[in-house]
């Protein structure tokens, strides 16, 4: 919906569980932080 790639990674070996989180040019990775604080 936003254009930001998320990726779920479960139980990484050293890690545990993660995301991985991906967008292009900064005005993206603003769409992409925007989306995390309000996921939080």
């Amino acid at each position: 919906e936003r254009n930001v790639n998320v990726r779920v990674f479960e139980g990484l070996a050293g890690v545990g569980d993660a995301l991985r989180i991906g967008s292009g040019p900064w005005p993206l990775m603003a769409t992409a932080l925007k989306a995390l604080k309000e996921a939080l």
